[in-house]
């Protein structure tokens, strides 16, 4: 009980008077919240159903699982069909309230112009050679094994020297990593198997 008030009951009771105080100052027209795992916008969105104030609750990354059996929000845009589907199997009656959208915090790819030879540039890249893009995920050592979290710390290790090995294997690459922006993905863990791996040559 103990762990339980001071790990989800009491933030979530800060969060709720937080909520109550921005809605109250800012009186918005609606509410369009990116975050679909952030407690503090599923607070907001729940006291904007009280005041009569329609609602948009955006995908975030990769989602699935029993955290959506319930959507409180009045629509919820997913990046495709697939989400679509994932969620309506869960709860058949929030079919109507998901909308395919795409995910907008991609669309700047799309807008603007990207020059390959920059980016060769500015990773000191050669672009006569294979690039493998790794993009890492995190794990839960600072949350106890939270549901949304795909690794405890031990198997975050395992997996993550194992992708290490496998991209090696291919023929003379160049790999670039991009570390999860979530602070249990910290760099340190990488450079540590890099190094064990003696792939300091081939790894940016």
């Amino acid at each position: 009980v103990e762990h339980l008030w001071f790990s989800a009951l009491k933030p979530i009771s800060k969060y709720i008077v937080l909520a109550q105080r921005v809605l109250q100052k800012e009186d918005p027209d609606i509410i369009v919240y990116t975050d679909t795992y952030d407690f503090f916008g599923r607070c907001v969105i729940l006291l904007a159903n009280h005041k009569n104030i329609p609602s948009l609750q955006v995908q975030y990354a990769v989602i699935g699982g029993m955290e959506y059996s319930r959507i409180d929000a009045d629509m919820f845009a997913v990046s495709g069909e697939y989400f679509k589907k994932e969620i309506s199997k869960i709860n058949p009656s929030y079919e109507d309230k998901i909308v395919i959208t795409g995910q907008p915090r991609y669309d700047v790819f799309a807008k603007d112009k990207i020059n390959p030879a920059e980016l060769y540039q500015r990773y000191t890249l050669d672009p006569k050679k294979k690039t493998i893009l790794f993009a890492s995920t995190h794990h839960s050592e600072s949350r106890m094994g939270a549901m949304e979290d795909p690794f405890v710390l031990h198997s975050y290790y395992l997996w993550l020297k194992s992708i290490y090995i496998e991209l090696c294997r291919f023929e003379d690459p160049q790999i670039v990593v991009k570390p999860h922006h979530n602070i249990d993905d910290r760099i340190e863990f990488h450079n540590r198997i890099i190094k064990d791996l003696n792939a300091e040559d081939r790894i940016r």
